[in-house]
C-alpha cells in the first residue's frame, strides 16, 4: 500500500510538472546554480500498448520542451523512449532513447 501511494504522490507530481505548473521556475532556479547546466527533459511513460496513448504522453514532454526553451532556456535534449516504444518517441522528437532491452534482452524479475 505504502509503494502504491509514493507512485500515485509521484504520478501527481510529475503531471503538474508535465502541464507547466511552476517548471520554467524551477528550470530558473535550477539553471542559477554554479557547474551545473541543464541539457532537456528525461521521462518514462508508463508501459501501455495503446500507441494514441504512448504518442500523446511524448507529444506532452516534446511541448513542454519547447515551453521551456521560448521562455528563455537553451534545452537541445528530450530522453524519452525504450526499446518497445522508441519508434513513437523518436517520431514525436526524442534526442535520446533508451535501447538495452533491444540490446541485451529482457531483465529476470527479482520477487523479494
Amino acid at each position: 500500500r505504502a509503494f502504491r501511494d509514493t507512485l500515485q504522490a509521484a504520478d501527481h507530481q510529475l503531471t503538474r510538472l508535465l502541464h507547466g505548473l511552476d517548471m520554467a521556475q524551477h528550470f530558473g532556479h535550477v539553471a542559477a546554480l554554479p557547474r551545473l547546466k541543464l541539457r532537456g527533459l528525461m521521462a518514462i511513460p508508463e508501459p501501455t500498448p495503446d500507441t494514441a496513448l504512448r504518442r500523446s504522453r511524448f507529444a506532452l514532454l516534446r511541448k513542454l520542451l519547447g515551453q521551456l526553451n521560448a521562455s528563455g532556456h537553451q534545452l537541445d535534449t528530450l530522453s524519452m523512449g525504450m526499446s518497445d516504444d522508441l519508434e513513437d518517441a523518436i517520431a514525436e522528437g526524442a534526442t535520446v532513447v533508451r535501447v538495452g532491452t533491444a540490446i541485451f534482452g529482457k531483465r529476470e524479475a527479482i520477487n523479494h
